[in-house]
Formats: C-alpha cells, structure tokens, sequence
C-alpha cells in the first residue's frame, strides 16, 4: 500500500481534530482541545478567494492545527496531455479493441474528450439527442450537462462544434450504436445517452471512461499517467493561449481582470469551460502565458485552429481504420465513402472559420 502524503495526513489530522472539538463542546469540557488544552491544538484562519459570483470577494475558514501535523506538499498540478500523446493513444485503438463497435466507440470517446474539454462525468452523459440537435443547427452546438455547479443546481452549457465532428458521431449513433440497441435492450430501453455498454446497451459510467483511457494508454507505452481530464486541462489551456493571443492581453493579472471585468467574457468562458468559480482557473492561466510565450501569433481566429486540430484526429483515425480493415482482408469501401463525406463537412467548417478570421473591410484576390 502506498504511503500517504503530507496532505491527505493534514486532512485525516483536521476531521479528527474537528470531531474531538465536536465532542468537547457536546459534553460541555472546555479543557479538552485548545492551546492549554489537554490536547494542544490550534484553531486557526485563512482566507480562500471566491469568484464564483463574479465579485472577487474572500471568505474565511477555521481549522484546528497540532504541532505534529506534516508541513503540507505542493499540490500537484496534472498537466494538459500533448498532441502526441492524443495519437498514441489513438494508434492504440486498433491493437486492441476486440470488435468493430468498441473500435469506434474508442474513438469517439478520445474525440469528445478532445473538442470539448468536459469532464469525465459530463462526456458519459451526454445524449444522442444533443448530437441530433447539433446536426440541425447552422452552427452547431453540443449541449453540455454540467456537473459541478455551485449550490447543487444542475446547469447545461452549449459548446461550438464543427460540421465534420458532427457528421462523425452521427455516423456513430445510426450505424455502430443503433446495432448494440437492437442486440441488447431494444428501443424500448434505450436512455438515449451516447456512449453505451457493448454487452448490455446500458450507459458507460464516468469511471469505465477513466479505464478506457488508461487501458490505451498502457497498450501505447505512454510512460507517464494519462487520465481524461488531461483533455480537458489541454483544452481550457489552449482556449486561454488563444484569447490572450487574440485580446494582446500582456500579462496574466490583465487577464484575471478581464475575466472578472469582462461580462461578455466572462459568461464565454464560463459557457466553454463549465467553471462556476473563475478563482479555479488561476492554474489554466499560468499554464497559458507559459505556452503562449512560445506560441507565437496567432494567424486566424480561433475557430480555424480548433477545426483543423480536430480534423487532424479524424484523418489519423481513418488511417488506422483503413490500414486494419486492409490487414485484415476487409472492404475499405464504406470507409473511404464516410471519410469522403467527413471531408466534405470539413471543408464548409473550414470555409466559415476563415470568412470569420478575415478582417473587416479585408478583400479576397
């Protein structure tokens, strides 16, 4: 069993300490918890930043303190998981996955985790629905249950998603998923949610999504831990490195007060990253300017990048798929008519991403 850290110490050390001073005031003994106490423990203050309204206000909380406890570790920041890692993990699809649904469910698992930054949680329950009602839209976009939400209110938030990521997870429903349903519990007891048991058409719960990402990873060789909110580390850190990008913004204090002055940029980040409390993002912001200090300058808006880096992910999935099908003796026909058609959708996502970069009054030769 592995030792536990500083922290989790501190933590197990505080509730027992909060429990004893619980006791003591019950049965009425002043002299059990306290600096003088039969028991010399500290009670102590500090202050926590809180944005989750906007206002930049602190609060304060109490904690008991013995001169035994450890000092506390740094918290360990888990870093946003790299482009190469993304397509190990995808190259790793095809070496395992023992039927064609669980091929392509993996894949669409690394695709949501990648365009929309959820948390786990929130990529397990999303719907066939909100796909379909993606698919109608002009410029669709996912609607997305968030999970964590101030106060215990369930809240939804709608992500921009491209044409062509679209087109490929209704693809998904209509040929690989309706075909588990019609195996397993009929459309009777379908719960419309997208990402389904092979075995039993029930829906896949947030921990088998954590299994997933390690099982691929460990079938990669990626050495070091890989989970699924590295996604969305990646994903919120790309957005920021963007904005700041976009906005010329210098320095990260500009940016926090952009974040809390800004209400129109405020309530974007807030709709694309699913954060109440905008004090959480402080790490996501110092992750950024470091990478924007190598990133260079942007060339187009932000929806252009964010359209070709998810494209890229289709393409290197369809040559997985092509070269399995091939080793394997099998048509590559409906492949190459889906691709043909996800390259189709592709090219109006790309058309509209740079009419939007185009500058004002610019003019095309």
């Amino acid at each position: 069993m592995p030792l536990r850290d500083a922290n989790t110490v501190l933590a197990i050390g505080r509730a027992s300490l909060d429990f004893l001073a619980f006791v003591a005031t019950r049965i009425d003994d002043t002299s059990l918890l306290g600096p003088n106490g039969r028991i010399h423990a500290e009670l102590k203050e500090a202050k926590l930043w809180s944005t989750s309204d906007g206002s930049g206000r602190s609060r304060t909380v109490r904690f008991w303190h013995h001169a035994s406890f450890p000092t506390p570790d740094p918290r360990t920041v888990v870093l946003p998981i790299s482009a190469v890692s993304i397509s190990k993990l995808r190259d790793s699809v095809d070496t395992i996955s023992t039927s064609h649904f669980l091929r392509k469910r993996r894949y669409v698992l690394i695709k949501l985790l990648e365009i929309t930054g959820s948390r786990r949680s929130e990529v397990a329950a999303l719907t066939v629905d909100s796909i379909r009602r993606a698919s109608r839209m002009h410029d669709p976009m996912l609607r997305i249950i968030t999970v964590k939400k101030g106060g215990g209110r369930a809240a939804e938030r709608l992500l921009p998603i491209s044409h062509h990521d679209v087109a490929f997870l209704l693809e998904f429903i209509e040929v690989n998923r309706s075909r588990i349903i019609r195996k397993t519990c009929g459309t009777t007891g379908d719960t419309g949610v997208l990402l389904i048991s092979e075995r039993t058409g029930r829906p896949l719960e947030a921990p088998t999504i954590t299994k997933e990402i390690h099982t691929l990873a460990k079938a990669a060789g990626i050495a070091v831990k890989i989970c699924p909110h590295m996604f969305r580390h990646r994903f919120i850190t790309k957005l920021f490195v963007w904005l700041i990008n976009q906005h010329n913004i210098e320095n990260e204090d500009s940016f926090r007060r952009l974040l809390l002055d800004g209400n129109a940029m405020r309530e974007k980040v807030r709709q694309w990253t699913g954060h109440a409390n905008l004090a959480s993002l402080d790490t996501y912001i110092h992750m950024a300017f470091d990478e924007a200090a190598n990133f260079g300058k942007v060339e187009t808006a932000v929806n252009l990048r964010r359209v070709v880096e998810s494209f890229r992910g289709t393409v290197e999935q369809t040559a997985n798929e092509m070269h399995n099908a091939m080793k394997n003796k099998e048509s590559t026909l409906h492949i190459a008519e889906s691709f043909t058609h996800l390259l189709r959708e592709f090219v109006i996502d790309l058309e509209k991403a740079v009419d939007v970069s185009q500058p004002s009054g610019s003019t095309q030769g």
